[in-house]
């Protein structure tokens, strides 16, 4: 079929159209509505500049709504159709590609992706390559149980809080960005807990939360809300895998698997206590009243009162095991970055 070149200006305008309309929905978080869009632009437009943008909103989309395996599907083929003139573009399908990974709970392919960003770190905005690049990093690493390589890339990103903190302009904005790294950097998916085991969500846990905290301390109207929203559904999602864990128990009668099932809980309701301990010691003192760090720390303490009165009556006891002296029993590195009055 033959088209006139009228007929197809006329087809691109109303693709330009609807992508600007997909991309309104992406920015109110509408994802049905913008995926919906950007899935018949990608299989019915005719070909325009605007062909990798559209599938990495796609992808975008598909993020939003869970789709995480086909979040990765989009993302991939950016990467693959990215030119040598859109090394900015497959940079940034990198990164997002890395956090559909870490949706479907591949570490391996997350710290891959990271890798290959890392070496373009450059073409993304500062904050994301110096700062939450290397923390998701460190995160990953923890998942693993490679220590060396996670306390590296922890101080990599401590490093890249620095620099952003260092820059010139105005304290506002510069606060804005911090309040808002800080939060992306800490971002725990809670539905994690459902496809890891409990070990490798309370590593993720201890390494994270240290940047929500910070986040709230800036006390930033938009950025340090959310990040205390995200730090107690983390404590709170911990009861997804009780849950779980009484039901699988109630449906075996092997009492070896019983017996393994409660000192999974244990070591999982142990290792909460302690992380909020840890955070404790990671508040930074200060004389400025915060009333939204007060009202966390004050959540924080009624889960930790519930976590413990579960495992006195359920007879678990608190012992710390060997696994939780070694995880938490060591001395904590001191804070490296803390924000300044009146920033």
């Amino acid at each position: 079929v033959i088209h006139s070149q009228a007929q197809i200006n006329k087809e691109q305008k109303k693709a330009l159209h609807q992508f600007k309309k997909g991309t309104i929905y992406l920015d109110r978080e509408e994802y049905k509505r913008a995926a919906k869009i950007f899935r018949k632009l990608v299989n019915d437009s005719p070909k325009t500049s605007l062909e990798l943008v559209t599938m990495f909103n796609l992808g975008v989309a598909y993020e939003g709504l869970n789709m995480c395996k086909s979040a990765a599907v989009a993302y991939r083929r950016v990467i693959r159709g990215a030119a040598a003139d859109q090394e900015r573009m497959r940079a940034q399908a990198l990164f997002r590609l890395s956090q559909a990974y870490e949706c479907l709970g591949d570490d391996a392919k997350v710290i891959s992706s990271l890798i290959d960003v890392i070496r373009r770190r450059k073409l993304l905005p500062q904050e994301v390559g110096y700062a939450e690049v290397p923390a998701r990093l460190a995160a990953a690493y923890a998942r693993i149980g490679n220590r060396k390589l996670a306390n590296q890339y922890f101080a990599e990103a401590e490093r890249g809080l620095k620099q952003i903190s260092n820059q010139r302009g105005s304290q506002k904005r510069k606060k804005e960005i911090l309040a808002r790294t800080l939060f992306l950097m800490g971002k725990l998916d809670p539905k994690q807990l459902q496809q890891e085991d409990s070990k490798k969500y309370l590593q993720s846990l201890e390494y994270m939360q240290r940047y929500l905290l910070k986040s709230i301390e800036m006390d930033h109207d938009k950025w340090s809300p959310k990040s205390a929203k995200q730090l107690v559904k983390a404590y709170d999602s911990i009861w997804v895998i009780v849950k779980d864990i009484d039901r699988e128990k109630q449906e075996t009668t092997d009492e070896l698997v019983q017996r393994r099932l409660e000192g999974k809980k244990q070591n999982l309701l142990a290792g909460a206590i302690n992380s909020i301990d840890i955070l404790k010691r990671e508040r930074f003192p200060t004389e400025n009243k915060n009333y939204l760090l007060d009202s966390l720390f004050s959540s924080l303490a009624q889960r930790q009162k519930e976590f413990n009165t579960y495992l006195a009556d359920n007879n678990l006891g608190t012992e710390t095991t060997k696994e939780n002296e070694s995880r938490f029993g060591v001395h904590r590195k001191g804070r490296s970055i803390t924000p300044k009055k009146g920033k």
